[in-house]
């Protein structure tokens, strides 16, 4: 199988690397791995870049002192390699041919956890000991229902 176009996947970095181009640019690369194939994709770092590219690999867990250390820097793909990933995919077309690219990489989403009470919560509710909270009309109040 390949990965296609236009959909999200959960993966993980298998590795990676400084990058710089011949037209100057300069980045950090990987590789990213799915049951579907593998892909590559630059966080390509520029003034207007850096921000959200820091952001995306903090949030990556990678240690911010690596990303103002060279030394840490030539070793980023070590870092990064075995990141639990998601990245959505779009298609491109560059002189006229048409490819898949990565357009987003971030860490999984993370699953809502219950609080602590969330069970005595439910039980209650069940048990009618507690009245679902209510509008201004006598019923529940759609502020109060999250929905994902």
């Amino acid at each position: 199988m390949a990965v296609k176009a236009n959909q999200t996947y959960s993966g993980k970095i298998i590795g990676g690397g400084l990058h710089h181009a011949s037209t100057g640019s300069l980045g950090i690369s990987v590789e990213l791995e799915c049951k579907e194939g593998t892909i590559q994709h630059t966080w390509y770092v520029t003034p207007n870049t850096k921000e959200r590219v820091k952001k995306t690999l903090l949030d990556l867990g990678v240690p911010e002192k690596t990303l103002t250390s060279r030394t840490a820097l030539e070793n980023i793909g070590s870092v990064l390699t075995g990141k639990v990933v998601e990245f959505n995919t779009i298609e491109e077309e560059y002189k006229g041919k048409k490819h898949v690219r990565v357009q987003w990489v971030n860490p999984p989403k993370k699953k809502a956890e219950p609080t602590p009470e969330a069970a005595k919560l439910i039980a209650d509710m069940f048990a009618d000991e507690t009245p679902a909270p209510q509008n201004g009309n006598g019923h529940a109040s759609e502020e109060t229902i999250p929905f994902e």
